[in-house]
């Protein structure tokens, strides 16, 4: 999907009534963040936010930011509300 975008983009995922147990979590951060064609390196993913209540997703986009997952832009919020103005500072700059 993302590698027929022809400019710049954000993508929030909502999550709110998903449940993801510690295997779900190592299989797909290992699956989109690492690697030559990774999702979230493609050069137009400027960020991906994340939405949902549930710890274990704001600890997966806080791990993902790190060396292992080559500083990721991957984020989490606990609301579309929060995740939708997180984009709009971004894009303000």
């Amino acid at each position: 999907m993302v590698q027929r975008v022809k400019y710049p983009i954000n993508f929030i995922l909502d999550l709110s009534r998903t449940f993801f147990d510690i295997d779900d979590v190592i299989m797909v951060s290992n699956a989109t963040a690492r690697g030559s064609d990774s999702f979230v390196h493609h050069p137009n993913l400027r960020r991906m936010v994340f939405v949902s209540t549930d710890p274990i997703i704001a600890l997966t986009a806080d791990g993902m930011r790190t060396s292992v997952f080559s500083n990721a832009p991957v984020y989490a919020c606990e609301t579309m509300e929060e995740a939708l103005e997180a984009v709009r500072e971004l894009m303000r700059g």
